[in-house]
């Protein structure tokens, strides 16, 4: 029993994203409003008065974002409540990953929003 312990421990893979770092909510805070997310198919920009615009494919919505001490949380009316992620940067690669309930992570490419210096 001992050694298929051991021989799982061995062989599963390194995490992905062990540059990222977790964020806290202050620092997810500071970060959004900054910049834009990138994924396949859609773009979501934040914005400080806690609204943020999605596209996917083409479609837009828009939505409102807060964080609480650990997380990001959004919410997309006319859906429902509030949904929280965990949220790691990885300033290196140009990287924010989103950690939800499913604790499948999403990685998005970010860039700086032009008129925060960038």
């Amino acid at each position: 029993m001992l050694r298929s312990i051991v021989f799982f421990a061995t062989t599963l893979p390194t995490f992905a994203f062990a540059e990222a770092q977790k964020l806290s909510g202050t620092e997810i805070q500071a970060l959004l409003p900054t910049i834009t997310a990138y994924g396949e198919s859609t773009t979501q920009t934040f914005y400080e008065g806690g609204t943020t615009d999605f596209i996917d494919g083409g479609r837009p919505s828009v939505g409102y974002w807060r964080t609480s001490e650990t997380q990001y949380c959004s919410k997309w009316p006319p859906f429902g409540g509030w949904t929280c992620y965990d949220v790691l940067l990885d300033e290196d690669a140009d990287e924010v990953v989103w950690i939800g309930d499913s604790g499948k992570p999403l990685v998005n490419r970010i860039e700086k929003n032009k008129n925060d210096g960038f």
